[in-house]
């Protein structure tokens, strides 16, 4: 789903000295490793080789505050301390855009490790290209650091921790192993033939998330399918949820008890929100229409309450409306899973009636803030 532009190409190389051998003698060996970003301690993008060789990967990273996408690639070499390394990274826009850059470059041709940040500007102040290690202090909190050892650029704050341009050089080292003989060839038997192999079953959502005591996310006459893991558009490249179709302006409802966050409107996204159950489940709505009037930043909400309306902002404005949910079992930095089975047992199940709100708020036709009464196509008329 998500967010901004950050176009990403990161490599981390790490070479070594092979030693002279002698009987039980120990050996050091090049190896080198990359990954395409770093965030919140998660790494993307990684690729691994040792000894001589190369490799290279792409990935890309969506977050609600940053996006990076890009290469990363390694290569190792022996007798010498051969490895280099280089990073580059373009278009980076972080915290919202509090952070932007043109571009921010890495590498290891020299001792320290060079590099340059270019175009930056933070919270609206620009500064000229930057080639030595700088500290900037963000405003509420936060701290951004510049060509310091190993990395370009390093974002520290409370909502997001990244790195961007990572570049290394290192060796391991390992003993060899003791001649052993050379076996004699034992007399082949002819193999059995090996059953078919089954199918690898889809992995099941959380029990407890089908356990009963939820409610479907969007209340009224819906359609939906099962769309996870579809190819999408960079920066998204794969279908993270399932896309609920619904008549414009139907209410969408908290399928759990728990708090609200991230309320706010983003590009790709639109305006969206997230839920986290008080089991630390956290669940993704996108492209409201709007929200409703209790819909902001540490409500508590009960299952079944409106939290606002569907729609078809950001990138779905060519869509007919609809609502983007995700499921992320344990939070919202965990992986996401299909939720297609858990959809359809709630659907079923109607544990919470899709019209609970209806109690607290009333059958009358009055306006409220956030909702979307009318569409009217004014060209066409």
């Amino acid at each position: 789903m998500r967010r901004v532009h950050v176009c990403f190409f990161a490599a981390l190389v790490l070479a070594g000295v092979l030693v002279a051998q002698s009987p039980a003698a120990n050996v050091r060996y090049s190896q080198a490793q990359a990954a395409v970003a770093i965030v919140d301690g998660k790494r993307f993008g990684a690729v691994q080789t040792r000894r001589e060789g190369a490799d290279a990967t792409e990935a890309t990273v969506l977050k609600t505050n940053a996006t990076v996408a890009g290469q990363s690639s390694v290569s190792t070499g022996e007798l010498g301390p051969t490895g280099s390394a280089s990073a580059s990274a373009q278009g980076i826009d972080l915290l919202n855009g509090r952070v932007r850059a043109r571009s921010v470059t890495r590498e290891t041709t020299g001792a320290p490790p060079g590099g340059e940040v270019v175009g930056l500007r933070v919270d609206g102040v620009a500064y000229g290209p930057i080639r030595q290690a700088r500290t900037i202090e963000l405003e509420g909190g936060g701290q951004l650091v510049l060509n310091e050892g190993d990395t370009g650029l390093r974002l520290t704050t409370d909502a997001l921790a990244v790195q961007i341009a990572v570049v290394a050089t290192s060796t391991f080292t390992r003993a060899l192993p003791d001649p052993t003989p050379t076996p004699k060839p034992k007399p082949t038997k002819t193999p059995k033939a090996s059953p078919t192999p089954t199918a690898t079953p889809v992995p099941k959502p959380p029990q407890r998330l089908t356990a009963g005591g939820y409610a479907f996310p969007v209340y009224g006459d819906v359609t939906f399918d099962s769309t996870y893991g579809a190819a999408r558009a960079a920066p998204i490249v794969a279908h993270e949820g399932n896309d609920i179709f619904a008549e414009f302006g139907s209410p969408a409802v908290a399928v759990a008890d728990g708090r609200l966050t991230k309320v706010g409107t983003l590009e790709i996204s639109g305006n969206r929100l997230w839920l986290i159950d008080d089991n630390g489940d956290a669940y993704f709505y996108a492209h409201l229409s709007s929200f409703s009037s209790i819909a902001r930043n540490g409500a508590r909400v009960e299952a079944g309450d409106v939290l606002g309306f569907v729609g078809n902002t950001g990138d779905a404005e060519p869509t007919p409306p609809h609502v983007h949910f995700e499921v992320h079992p344990n939070g919202l930095e965990e992986d996401s899973v299909d939720p297609y089975p858990i959809l359809r047992s709630w659907q079923a199940r109607e544990d919470v009636p899709p019209g609970a709100y209806l109690q607290r708020l009333g059958a009358d036709a009055t306006e409220r803030p956030g909702a979307l009464v009318t569409v009217r196509d004014f060209i066409a008329e």
